[in-house]
């Protein structure tokens, strides 16, 4: 190779290490002007939401900016052909370096390619490529130092108190709502563990119950929270709802203040009244008749059961009686009477006698029990009257005997079905009500403190009002016709307005003391009648009233002055 190419060579070199330097700094510089148009907006969306800038954003945005920076350099890398251009035009060789490159490439090496070569390599000896300006444009570099300054002023402003309320809200959401979830489940649990019954537990449903726990979700989404409690406890409102006996409940009350009129059905009065009612049962079974031989025992025991049978019937017929009344259909004694004895579906309220206007199915187990239990009294009357007519009751009666003692003891099995009923469903109620509870204390939980209080709560300051009752004019007097005469009385209490004073020598009577009153009375009287805003019927009156009473009292000593 010439030592004309080889200078060429060299001096190509050098402008293309200055050229990669010159692009490697403006690369650089748009960078940074990128990055901090980022931080920037990034920076401006943080403080619009009120939380605090993001440190991170900054190491993030020097990483992003250097790797781009040495991408796009690497990309950018000058080549010779550029670097000849460049030096063509920077230099003014008039595309000798081009041609120069060109004829060296397509092998072009006699006699006038020779010749170009020499001179382009005598132009660029003397010339100096460290001349080239490798340093960015002021512009850009300007414009890339602002932007980076004010990229350091979104991480000035701190979170707001409004975000950081939100933030705490949040975080004790979070804590309260995973808390309640957690003691429902334990509620649940518990209440599973409790109901053994099956009737009881068909009533209750714990499985259901624990599935519908079980899809509570800790959230801190606060009204999110509130309103899942606030699901659940509307579904167990709709169970209590099916399992409600308010109008047995009431029949029973009612039974229970005509039992307690009797000294003999006080106690069992006293246990429907506390809503005892598998108690109340037990008490009618201990008031069943014995299989006693003696019609005399029979009678007293039949009696003191129908005694109470008719006073609760009593209370059904009173219940009924206002609910038809009051415009209720009586025919719920038949329409409600399939829930009677025993369904076992547990469900409906209207069905189990709580909807009905006239006690339902325990109203009608009451009334057929005192209807058999006549019977059978009626019947044992006439076998006692056989007996002790003839010696003994003839077969027809004793059979009716019989058949009214199974039909009245079947009465009152379904009396006491029906009670014992009512207190497995109190029981399931009480129950299905404490889990109720239970979900009102997570949402006043939820609720507790400030954590729903509105952050506009309290208002700027006290506000002000005026009562348009009152006004400052005053109205005038006006003589309606209607005088009053006053008129003193004379009580003779009080201290006297006399005083004796005693001397050593003479007689005499001192009135100092009742002249200084009467005088004082009198300023008080002349002030009060000169006063123009009283009527003149009024200042006469007061005038004879004052007159009056001190007209009598009037000293001598007063009359000689």
């Amino acid at each position: 190779m010439p030592a004309s190419r080889d200078q060429i060579e060299a001096f190509l070199r050098l402008v293309g290490r200055r050229l990669n330097m010159r692009r490697l700094a403006a690369t650089a510089v748009w960078a940074v002007i990128a990055a901090s148009l980022v931080l920037l907006v990034a920076g401006a969306s943080y403080i619009a939401r009120g939380h605090a800038f993001d440190l991170r954003w900054y190491g993030a945005a020097a990483l992003a900016a250097g790797a781009a920076t040495l991408l796009a350099w690497v990309v950018r890398l000058a080549r010779r052909e550029s670097s000849a251009r460049f030096a063509d035009r920077h230099f003014g060789l008039k595309d000798a370096l081009v041609s120069s490159l060109h004829f060296a490439r397509d092998g072009k090496r006699e006699g006038f390619y020779t010749l170009q070569q020499e001179q382009t390599a005598q132009r660029v000896a003397g010339l100096d490529a460290e001349a080239i300006d490798w340093r960015p444009s002021q512009r850009p570099l300007a414009a890339a130092c602002c932007l980076a300054v004010l990229a350091i002023a979104p991480a000035l402003p701190p979170t707001s108190q409004t975000v950081l309320d939100r933030i705490a809200l949040e975080e004790q959401t979070l804590e309260l709502s995973e808390r309640s979830n957690q003691e429902l489940k334990e509620l649940v649990r518990e209440l599973n563990e409790q109901v053994a019954d099956p009737l009881e537990r068909e009533m209750i449903e714990p499985d259901k119950l624990r599935e519908m726990v079980e899809s509570l979700e800790k959230t801190s989404d606060q009204k999110a929270a509130l309103r899942q409690y606030a699901r659940l406890e509307k579904q167990i409102q709709e169970q209590l709802t099916k399992l409600s006996q308010r109008r047995d409940e009431q029949l029973m009350s009612e039974a229970a203040v005509e039992l307690a009129k009797d000294r003999a059905t006080r106690p069992l009065a006293e246990e429907l009244a506390k809503k005892k009612y598998d108690a109340s049962a037990e008490h009618l079974e201990q008031m069943k008749p014995t299989k006693t031989p003696k019609l005399s025992e029979q009678q007293k025991e039949v009696a003191r059961l129908e005694a109470a049978a008719k006073r609760m019937a009593a209370a059904v017929r009173n219940q009924r009686g206002r609910g038809a009344s009051g415009g209720s259909s009586p025919s719920s004694k038949s329409g409600e009477s399939a829930g009677a004895s025993g369904s076992s579906s547990g469900k409906g309220g209207s069905a189990d006698g709580s909807g009905g206007s006239g006690g339902g199915a325990m109203g009608d187990a009451i009334e057929d029990l005192e209807a058999s239990l006549s019977k059978w009294s009626e019947s044992l009357r006439e076998a006692s009257r056989q007996e002790k007519q003839h010696g003994k009751c003839d077969a027809k009666t004793a059979g009716e005997c019989k058949e009214c003692r199974s039909k009245s003891l079947s009465d009152l099995n379904s009396l006491k079905k029906c009670l014992t009923r009512m207190a497995i469903k109190k029981k399931a109620c009480d129950k299905l009500g404490g889990l109720c509870k239970a979900c009102s204390r997570c949402q006043g939980g939820m609720c507790q403190g400030a954590m729903c209080q509105s952050p506009k709560a309290g208002g700027k300051k006290a506000g002000t009002g005026s009562n348009l009752a009152l006004r400052n004019e005053r109205d005038t007097l006006l003589d309606n016709g209607q005088t009053e005469t006053l008129k003193g009385v004379k009580s003779g209490d009080g201290p006297s307005q006399t005083t004796v004073e005693t001397a050593e020598e003479g007689t005499g009577v001192s009135g100092r003391a009742a002249v200084a009153q009467r005088r004082e009375f009198r300023r008080q009287f002349e002030s009060f009648v000169s006063r123009e805003d009283v009527p003149e019927e009024l200042r006469t009156g007061v005038k004879e009233y004052f007159e009056s009473i001190h007209i009598d009292a009037q000293s001598p000593v007063e009359e000689s002055r």
